[in-house]
């Protein structure tokens, strides 16, 4: 997969017949987003490039001014698009100038010329462009005598809680430590990578610090799994206790269950395969 970042001066090489595009945040790469990316990718029968086009930093990181944090990190986002298919990533980087982009502009400029696209895909809360101003009503208006179509996919929902999938979703189950519904959204387990590890491979009792970057769960005692991060490798099965923090900036105490290599002196990548969440955490 090839990436696009730090410039907004870029051009896709004409190639094939153009590309399929998908515009967004793409937090979580949930089952929402999969569906968008799934139409990108059955337009390369008809010869098209799927793209993804998103923002860097995160608009809602970027409008409010705050370091907020994320269901997934720039390295697993990037990951999660190149093993779903994408041929191209841009991640477009938002500045006041770039912010204030007319969204007229965008179509013809970014999306037409600077892109070659012939297809969007998109999901029908989509909002682009200056004061997010766009969306994907505009974009077929203005796009269709540049020969753009346009595919509008409605949100998908989760019949057994009567919801939609959405980051927001995906977000508000993790907070409460809903993992399994969390994991439903998602299409996959939620995973935390851990930054600091103290403990003893004696003992297979080790305190950990994750990183602030992505959100952590309610505070709890969970199932989970332990993963090689580089890998994927399941190590072990272990008891995840996350204590109650301040400002995202949670600790936990990982039991591990079998025997392992050395844990401490490895940069593991804790899934929180959480089968299911077995106590609540008291502040």
């Amino acid at each position: 997969m090839r990436i696009i970042q730090g410039t907004t001066d870029f051009r896709l090489p004409r190639t094939g017949l153009g590309t399929a595009v998908a515009i967004g945040k793409f937090d979580g790469v949930h089952l929402g987003h999969q569906k968008i990316i799934s139409a990108l990718l059955e337009q390369k029968k008809n010869g098209l490039i799927p793209v993804i086009f998103t923002f860097e930093p995160d608009p809602a990181a970027f409008f409010s001014g705050r370091n907020l944090p994320k269901l997934t990190s720039k390295q697993e986002k990037r990951a999660l698009f190149e093993r779903l298919g994408i041929e191209i990533l841009i991640e477009f980087p938002l500045t006041e100038e770039s912010a204030a982009i007319p969204p007229e502009r965008f179509i013809t400029e970014y999306l037409v010329e600077r892109m070659g696209a012939r297809f969007v895909a998109a999901g029908s809360d989509l909002s682009f462009g200056a004061r997010g101003a766009g969306n994907v009503r505009l974009i077929q208006e203005e796009g269709a005598p540049l020969g753009l179509c346009v595919q509008i996919l409605q949100k998908m929902r989760f019949e057994p809680l009567g919801i939609e999938i959405s980051s927001s979703a995906v977000r508000s189950e993790i907070f409460q430590g809903n993992v399994q519904v969390a994991a439903a959204l998602l299409g996959r387990n939620y995973s935390l990578l851990v930054e600091e590890c103290r403990g003893s491979d004696v003992s297979s009792i080790y305190n950990v610090k994750f990183s602030l970057e992505k959100i952590i769960p309610a505070a709890g005692v969970y199932d989970a799994l332990l993963l090689d991060a580089e890998s994927g490798e399941s190590l072990s099965s272990c008891s995840v206790r996350i204590l109650p923090g301040e400002s995202f900036a949670h600790s936990a105490e990982i039991h591990i269950e079998e025997k392992t290599p050395s844990f401490h002196n490895m940069k593991k990548n804790v899934q929180l395969a959480f089968l299911k969440k077995t106590e609540v955490e008291n502040d």
